[in-house]
């Protein structure tokens, strides 16, 4: 089974969207088309998402998305990638200063470092608790969503990023976890740098340490909390839990200038006491920093990916696009080739009206793929405009027969002159095509007055 990819995905929501103006029975009609073409080399594929894939590639589209939706996604990645190793860079050095009047204050360091990522791993773990709404909800996220939005419409796909942003949401909030693999993505670059930049300090300059806080917290009480947060790594690493001397020579006082159990002037205590304080910084970071991290962007990924595998089949959008491909295209005409036409003498010399010269107004009928209006400037130099007496301008996809439906549809337009346009983004040139071309012309001037088939 080979599952759909995110860009897959987009431009199956993108075809759904420009499709969404059409009767159920003209998009049905077109997908067994596509179906029966898909069968003529060999069997269908079993599974839904490896059908689906055929059909993408199968029927392009010249303006799909998808690629460009994964391109800017990759961007987003390596942004707040390189803003995470630049942020946890910097913070970890300005915060390990050596030299000044006073010691790092460990606390200070912990906070910022640790309880901070603790604090924002809580907000995450809240806003991924199942609710009703399932749209994106918090400032990273919604920061994230905004990014990721300003990068599709510098790729060029503004115009349909809100509408596909909320049919991604619909998969069982895909885009919610894509952005979360996004936020973590950024907490691993963080939390990687601020361990490099600790480790460069700690290695090229001697960082005295210390505790110091006003509030009521004795030696004691700051062993208990300590011992307390080493717990996950004390029974392997011993030596990265401070001993009680350790916290004890270590307090500090700003007031008096001075370590409170310690000479008025010393700023050490030397190497071996004091590195107790920093082997615990990093053990506490990359426990409660980077470990963390690791873990959601893991389950972010797992995520995502179970949400593409399941979709084909637990969407009932692309599971009816499967049943349509997979149904049989029912005719009465005979196997073999195409029996000679058979018209009234009135029909039968009947030629096609003229095709309207370049620069001549046409109104376009509802239903036209997006690149519709460019191409028919480009291949007949029309304009488009309403107009009571304008040619009226159809176009529909070349693999699509002419249906009863489509026919009742062009019946009730009147007298005035009905241009059906084939449009095949593909391009290439097929026998069945030009069938469903020349029953085009056979059956359309049966319902309209004045009519004429053009390959676009």
């Amino acid at each position: 089974m080979s599952p759909l990819s995110l860009g897959d995905l987009v431009d199956l929501e993108a075809r759904a969207l420009e499709e969404q103006g059409e009767p159920e029975e003209v998009r049905r009609t077109r997908y067994r088309q596509l179906g029966r073409r898909l069968a003529d080399p060999g069997p269908l594929p079993e599974d839904n998402a490896s059908l689906l894939k055929a059909l993408l590639r199968l029927d392009p589209r010249p303006d799909a998305p998808g690629k460009r939706f994964e391109g800017a996604l990759a961007l987003l990645h390596a942004l707040v990638s390189l803003l995470g190793l630049l942020v946890g860079v910097s913070l970890s050095l300005s915060l390990l200063q050596p030299g000044g009047p006073h010691p790092v204050n460990v606390l200070t360091v912990l906070t910022a470092l640790v309880g901070t990522q603790l604090l924002l791993l809580a907000i995450l773990i809240i806003a991924l608790l199942p609710r009703q709404e399932p749209r994106t909800t918090g400032p990273v996220l919604h920061l994230l969503r905004a990014g990721l939005r300003w990068i599709l419409a510098r790729a060029g796909v503004a115009d349909r990023v809100q509408a596909l942003a909320d049919r991604l949401d619909a998969h069982r909030g895909l885009l919610r976890w894509i952005l979360v693999r996004v936020a973590q993505i950024f907490g691993v670059s963080f939390n990687l740098a601020a361990l490099a930049g600790c480790f460069y300090r700690i290695a090229v300059s001697d960082i005295a340490f210390g505790w110091s806080t006003t509030l009521p917290l004795d030696a004691d009480a700051v062993r208990r909390l300590t011992a307390a947060l080493a717990a996950p790594w004390s029974w392997f690493a011993p030596h990265g839990v401070p001993s009680a001397p350790l916290i004890r020579l270590t307090q500090y006082s700003h007031l008096e200038g001075r370590y409170l159990l310690h000479g008025a002037d010393s700023r050490s205590l030397g190497p071996a006491l004091v590195g107790g304080w920093w082997v615990y910084i990093l053990y506490s970071l990359a426990c409660y920093g980077l470990l963390p991290r690791l873990a959601a962007l893991a389950v972010g990924g797992y995520r995502v990916r179970r949400i593409l595998g399941g979709t084909p089949t637990s969407n009932e959008e692309l599971a009816r696009l499967c049943e349509w491909m997979r149904s049989p295209v029912l005719s009465t005409r005979p196997e073999g080739p195409d029996p000679a036409p058979m018209t009234s003498p009135a029909a039968s010399g009947r030629p096609e009206p003229e095709r309207p010269p370049a620069g001549s107004a046409c109104e376009l009928l509802d239903g036209a793929p997006p690149a519709a209006q460019q191409l028919l400037r480009d291949r007949f130099g029309w304009t488009l405009a309403p107009g009571p007496q304008n040619p009226l301008v159809a176009v529909v996809s070349a693999w699509e027969e002419p249906t009863k439906g489509q026919l009742r549809r062009f019946a009730a337009l009147g007298d005035r002159l009905l241009i059906v346009a084939l449009h095949d983004p593909s391009g290439t040139d097929d026998a069945r095509r030009a069938k469903i071309r020349d029953r085009w012309k056979r059956e359309l001037p049966k319902v309209a007055g004045r009519a004429r088939v053009e390959t676009l």
